[in-house]
């Protein structure tokens, strides 16, 4: 078309015979999405016992569960109780601390080792007689036991003596045992033989003299 001619509407229409395209802009806009974290969660740590109690010569297993690491174990004082791999062992009389470690967690466990020991292994009495066992070193209930209650039986440690026998008295106390050998004797039986052997002598003189007077008697 020619400058300075105005375009037909009818023929050209509005544009004006210019042909106009639009281009629309899209902007995308993408999402960031943040990626959690997948490391598993840190369980606390336990240990199986805060609190022991030993006899010199026991052993005890501790075990843990939880945390995460390279799992190590230490004793306070190795003179009275080591460790290695859980397992205590009670060396001499006293206390110690045993400490496990895993990772940055750490527990601990309160070792008492005792060293009882009974005062009498053998005893010999009478069945009017009182004797008395003590476990010394101990300061932990103690449970006594009599092979026979018939003949002699205990009471925390009172032997109590009913007939004359022999009877094994067992003292026990975390989970180790103490043995007395008792023997009772009873005098009263004594006493009372005797008397037996003395009235039947008695008798057995009598009888002998009466039966020398009747032959005196006879011969008359």
């Amino acid at each position: 078309m020619a400058r300075g001619l105005t375009p037909c509407k009818k023929c050209f229409g509005s544009s004006g015979g210019y042909s106009q395209t639009r281009k629309s802009s899209t902007t995308t806009t993408k999402k960031t999405t943040k990626k959690k974290n997948t490391r598993p969660k840190i369980s606390p740590l336990s240990i199986s016992s805060t609190k022991i109690v030993l006899v010199k010569g026991q052993s005890r297993k501790l075990t843990v569960k939880g945390g995460a690491g390279i799992v190590s174990w230490g004793s306070s004082n190795t003179a009275v109780a080591g460790v290695s791999a859980g397992k205590v062992v009670a060396k001499g009389k006293g206390k110690a601390t045993i400490t496990v470690k895993k990772g940055t967690q750490k527990k601990s466990c309160q070792v008492t080792v005792e060293t009882p020991e009974l005062n009498k292994t053998a005893v010999e009495m009478d069945v009017e007689d009182t004797v008395s066992l003590d476990l010394k070193g101990c300061s932990h209930d103690v449970e006594w036991t009599s092979s026979d209650d018939d003949i002699c039986e205990v009471e925390d440690g009172i032997l109590i003596p009913y007939s004359s026998g022999t009877v094994t008295v067992k003292a026990k106390v975390h989970g180790m045992v103490w043995k007395c050998k008792v023997v009772i004797t009873d005098s009263t039986e004594d006493d009372w033989n005797d008397d037996l052997d003395d009235d039947s002598d008695d008798d057995s003189e009598n009888a002998d003299d009466g039966y020398m007077d009747d032959e005196v008697d006879a011969a008359a």
